[in-house]
């Protein structure tokens, strides 16, 4: 029988097919499923990276529960342009997984195209031993391409520095959904799918749950034109910035639970856009944040505990978590109080006095 698993057949193997489907399975779907392949055997993964090795570029996404290094990871999702290939890691074996994954993941051919490739990155790393390479992330090069700024209050002055920032693949997808019916179809796909509520445990995967699984990586395919002018030829600074984005967190041993708060939000970590230089030792100060180390004038000694000694991204963050005042959730959806979008302007604090490098508390 074929090694691969088709999800039409029920998400179950050819021999497992029920001869008369139950009323909203098969026969009640609307073909939204007919490009994937959903893979439980050892064998069926196999025959998967070879056609993955045989592509110039590939989607590629990761689902699980509390998704980072302190979570668990249940599904990888890897596509070629026309087919996508969902790995449920408990049936093969992370250890399986990460065997016949790793030739392919590590190596600069293919691209991987990914969203917010932070966290996948991390995850592959830690329960699958692969340092992914060849990644280039439109979630940064969207951010470089619609020029997206919020204000940041540095260290050194009284003054403020626009700084890039980021948005959601769903968001995305809606922006260009009238532009391009493929676009269209996979926002469709998303929108509906809490990923928080989802029971990784629960087998077959939900029907929803698997469409928005393939529009997590078809989706990207549908995008990268629009995003990466002149795609398959990419800028090196948007290769460069999606690599370095990549790896903030893999590259991080002290990273917490609690410092993966200060990642989760709109802002890119410093040192994504454009490298950060060498720092000696006597100069350099970790941030309390993010858990980086930085050039002293990169972190805020502030007389607000929460904010003090961190880099100012992330003093920003927690400033805006902390202090700024709560969205009327009812009135803006899904938006947090992390949004540079949606957040009220920041008042500048006043210089303490003592010198510019202590600022006064923030405004409550």
């Amino acid at each position: 029988s074929k090694a691969t698993v088709s999800v039409l057949n029920w998400y179950r193997s050819p021999q497992e097919t029920m001869t008369a489907p139950p009323e909203g399975g098969p026969a009640a779907r609307d073909g939204a499923l007919d490009c994937a392949t959903l893979v439980e055997t050892e064998a069926a993964l196999a025959e998967a990276v070879l056609k993955l090795e045989k592509a110039p570029t590939v989607g590629l996404d990761c689902e699980g529960k509390m998704m980072s290094r302190f979570g668990s990871l249940v599904m990888v999702q890897v596509a070629t342009p026309e087919h996508v290939y969902i790995v449920d890691i408990p049936a093969v074996g992370a250890e399986v997984v990460g065997r016949l994954l790793k030739p392919v993941m590590e190596a600069a051919k293919p691209t991987k195209l990914m969203w917010d490739s932070r966290t996948d990155t991390d995850v592959l790393y830690h329960f699958l031993g692969i340092t992914l390479k060849g990644v280039l992330d439109l979630q940064i090069a969207e951010a470089l391409a619609s020029a997206r700024t919020f204000n940041v209050y540095l260290k050194d002055k009284v003054g403020k520095q626009r700084m890039p920032c980021v948005t959601g693949l769903q968001r995305t997808l809606r922006e260009y959904s009238e532009k391009c019916p493929k676009v269209k179809k996979f926002l469709s796909y998303k929108e509906g799918v809490a990923v928080v509520d989802v029971d990784w445990d629960v087998r077959p995967f939900p029907e929803a749950v698997l469409k928005y699984a393939v529009a997590d990586v078809l989706g990207l395919f549908a995008l990268v034109g629009h995003l990466v002018p002149g795609y398959p030829r990419v800028p090196k600074d948007v290769l460069q910035a999606s690599q370095r984005y990549s790896a903030v967190l893999r590259t991080n041993p002290m990273m917490t639970e609690h410092a993966y708060t200060n990642y989760n939000s709109s802002f890119i970590p410093l040192g994504v856009i454009e490298p950060l230089p060498q720092v000696a030792m006597r100069e350099s100060v970790s941030c309390t944040g993010c858990l980086r180390d930085f050039h002293y004038s990169k972190i805020i000694t502030s007389h607000c505990a929460a904010c003090a000694n961190q880099c100012f991204i992330c003093a920003e963050v927690t400033h805006r978590r902390l202090y700024r005042p709560k969205l009327n959730r009812a009135q803006q959806g899904s938006a947090t109080s992390l949004s540079p979008s949606t957040t009220p302007p920041f008042t500048p604090p006043s210089v303490a006095a003592s010198g510019p490098y202590n600022y006064a508390p923030f405004p409550s």
